[in-house]
């Protein structure tokens, strides 16, 4: 899969503790800690909120990529197939991880829900091309 850009984005609440996120980023994807800025925001009851963004440009992505994909069980890989067409929007793959599965777990699960890590991956090629590549990752996997 030809990813161009990977866009790795975490939101933790003061109750979370960010460490033990971004160790998980970094052992079980590959990621390092300086590929990430923080911003701080203040939520509705005044409390803080950490939102950690990567941005990964081409090898780097893709590399990203690779890791993401080797974490994630052949049952998730066939779901994502199979909900491609509500997840990608032009040429940009919407993905959204299990926090607590990464960190108990180091696997990418998928998820739909607020405590996630959200991946978007810009590729070229169309969503067909991805299909296959990630029927060929289930076959191998």
């Amino acid at each position: 899969m030809k990813v161009t850009q990977s866009i790795i984005t975490v939101f933790l609440h003061e109750t979370e503790n960010p460490e033990r996120m971004l160790d998980a980023l970094t052992n079980c994807l590959g990621l390092n800690k300086g590929d990430f800025s923080l911003d701080i925001y203040e939520g509705y009851h005044g409390n803080h909120i950490l939102a950690y963004k990567a941005v990964l440009q081409k090898r780097k992505a893709e590399e990203f990529v690779e890791k993401l994909f080797r974490n994630m069980s052949k049952a998730d890989i066939v779901f994502l197939i199979s909900s491609l067409d509500e997840r990608v929007e032009r040429n940009r793959l919407h993905l959204r991880l299990d926090k607590q599965a990464l960190i108990a777990e180091c696997k990418t699960v998928l998820r739909d829900g607020d405590d996630v890590v959200k991946v978007i991956l810009t590729f070229s090629g169309s969503a067909n091309e991805i299909a296959s590549e990630l029927s060929e990752i289930a076959k191998s996997g």
